[in-house]
């Protein structure tokens, strides 16, 4: 899509490895800056392509959150309670975005 000149506004990827590569083929098109790309997990690799300025955006996959949803839904399952967090079958656990604004924060954890 890139060599074929149709507009992308923006990528969006399920984890921080693939938006880097869409970086370097939009780097390599010559379009770095011209297209908003965001990844999810908060990588350290994702953390310095934002100190860079080249990555937009990530989003922190906090594994310890995930840990305490899945403990406490089979807590709660296995005594037939309701989960708190469920909504439609699905345990939501909070995420935080992370921008050019706070992405210094998240490189200490």
């Amino acid at each position: 899509w890139l060599a074929s000149g149709d507009k992308i506004d923006a990528v969006a990827s399920n984890n921080d490895e693939m938006a880097l590569g869409a970086l370097m083929a939009i780097k390599a098109a010559g379009k770095l800056g011209k297209i908003y790309v965001g990844g999810t997990d908060g990588s350290p690799d994702a953390l310095d392509s934002m100190d860079k300025g080249e990555l937009n955006m990530s989003v922190y996959q906090d594994p310890v959150g995930q840990g305490e949803g899945a403990i406490e839904g089979a807590y709660l399952a296995a005594k037939h309670q309701p989960n708190p967090r469920a909504k439609n079958d699905v345990i939501w656990i909070p995420y935080q975005k992370i921008t050019k604004e706070n992405y210094k924060s998240f490189m200490k954890k």
